[in-house]
């Protein structure tokens, strides 16, 4: 078995969501959610896999929900994701 540390599992998933023509900022976002629920205890990987695994969404597409917590943090209101493709990841 291989065991990958944080900063590997942070590092490889963004490179696979940029592989996947997720921008830079939002890729960067689902590799540190990656790994911050790795360093839980909870297999991050197979939750960004799945998400990474429809590939070839419209380029600048929210497929997590990243831009609803972007208005939450500048609004400090909450903000209601209909839709997540990744309620984990989210």
């Amino acid at each position: 078995m291989i065991e990958l540390s944080l900063n590997e599992i942070e590092t490889t998933v963004t490179k696979a969501a940029i592989g996947c023509g997720i921008d830079i900022g939002r890729a960067a976002a689902i590799g540190t959610a990656a790994r911050w629920l790795c360093a839980r205890g909870i297999d991050g990987i197979s939750e960004a896999a799945a998400l990474l695994a429809g590939c070839g969404q419209a380029p600048g597409s929210d497929p997590v929900g990243i831009g609803a917590i972007d208005v939450a943090v500048a609004t400090d209101r909450p903000v209601v994701v209909p839709h997540t493709d990744s309620p984990q990841l989210l």
